[in-house]
């Protein structure tokens, strides 16, 4: 499979920008016996570019970052919080996402 590095940088491009909607419905198990949670919320997702990046002189990595909040529209209480970055390797062709949450999970995940 030929990766086609302009068509990756073009998608990471169009993610750029400050993302913001208030339509979202949260519907999830509570902790206790009392059902379901049904709230609505707001989110953004602001997007930056970081750009090219070296690492170890000579890997060269385009570059993401990315911090995520959802806030219920009830309470103004924020349920969710994730900070990460979306880097592509055109040597390997490897797109990665690395992320983490306050509760002291982080993830890292690629594919080609």
């Amino acid at each position: 499979m030929t990766i086609c590095l302009q068509s990756i940088l073009d998608l990471l491009e169009q993610l750029i920008g400050d993302w913001n909607g208030d339509s979202g419905r949260d519907v999830s198990p509570r902790e206790s016996a009392e059902g379901l949670i049904d709230a609505d919320y707001r989110e953004r997702l602001l997007v930056e570019e970081v750009g090219d990046v070296t690492n170890a002189g000579s890997q060269t990595l385009v570059v993401v970052r990315y911090h995520q909040v959802v806030t219920r529209l009830s309470d103004g209480l924020v349920f969710h919080d994730e900070m990460g970055f979306y880097h592509f390797d055109a040597d390997s062709g490897l797109l990665s996402c690395t992320f983490c949450i306050p509760r002291g999970v982080a993830l890292h995940a690629r594919t080609r």
